[in-house]
């Protein structure tokens, strides 16, 4: 992947998100080690804005370029590699302490089987401790608060020391403390070259730290769902999902 000026141009994107909104004609760009914010639309659109960019969800119309390439040019391997989202709302799948939850991110750096290695170790204890979670370590991930999922998940896409952070409304609901660690932590990384995006509708806690700030809403025409009522979804208990 060649360093490009701008790491994320997205043209004419259409969303049709999971609330029954729909959104179309959505543009906007990303430079490269920046820290960018996505805001306006609805929760559930920008969460699927955040999937099509990490490639998890296909395009139904429009583009996506990163790094100048669209994104389809890159197989699987390259994307898990080099662009890592942080979700929320993405489960384990079974019962894993945190340190465990954490080495399974340097497994997206290879293809096939990767026993983890002393270096990948020393990498865990890296992320534990510029993160204050070392006295997490042992903790099974199930029994985690919003606070800690979201810090433990960043923490496991930093396995892959990938180029993109792209992290879904990480910053809502969260402790004073939390929050001031996330945001020392994403300015460094983006001091070192790496681009952070974040979605966020809380602009007192996710602007501060950005460099610049997208309204989707601005760049975007909403059409009315056929036989379906457009609300904002409830507000949900954040402790209800894990990463």
């Amino acid at each position: 992947m060649n360093q490009d000026s701008e790491c994320i141009t997205a043209e004419k994107i259409r969303l049709n998100a999971d609330d029954g909104s729909i959104w179309s004609n959505v543009s906007f760009s990303v430079v490269s080690g920046s820290i960018s914010t996505i805001s306006g639309l609805t929760g559930p659109a920008r969460t699927l804005m955040m999937r099509m960019l990490a490639g998890l969800t296909p395009i139904t119309e429009g583009t996506i370029r990163l790094w100048g390439q669209p994104i389809n040019a890159y197989s699987r391997h390259q994307l898990n590699a080099s662009v890592r989202l942080v979700s929320s709302r993405v489960s384990p799948g079974f019962s894993f302490t945190v340190r465990e939850f954490i080495g399974q991110g340097c497994e997206l750096r290879h293809t096939g089987f990767h026993e983890i290695s002393p270096a990948d170790h020393a990498r865990v204890d890296q992320w534990l401790e510029q993160l204050n979670m070392t006295h997490l370590a042992r903790r099974d991930c199930t029994q985690l608060g919003r606070s800690d999922r979201v810090r433990v998940g960043l923490a496991q896409a930093m396995m892959c020391l990938p180029k993109l952070i792209l992290m879904d409304d990480p910053l809502d609901h969260l402790q004073a403390d939390v929050t001031k660690i996330l945001t020392e932590f994403l300015t460094l990384l983006s001091t070192r070259g790496m681009t952070v995006l974040l979605s966020s509708d809380s602009r007192h806690q996710a602007f501060p730290l950005t460099t610049a700030v997208i309204d989707l809403a601005a760049h975007a025409v909403q059409n009315k769902a056929a036989d379906k009522t457009v609300e904002e979804p409830a507000e949900t208990d954040p402790d209800q999902f894990l990463f």
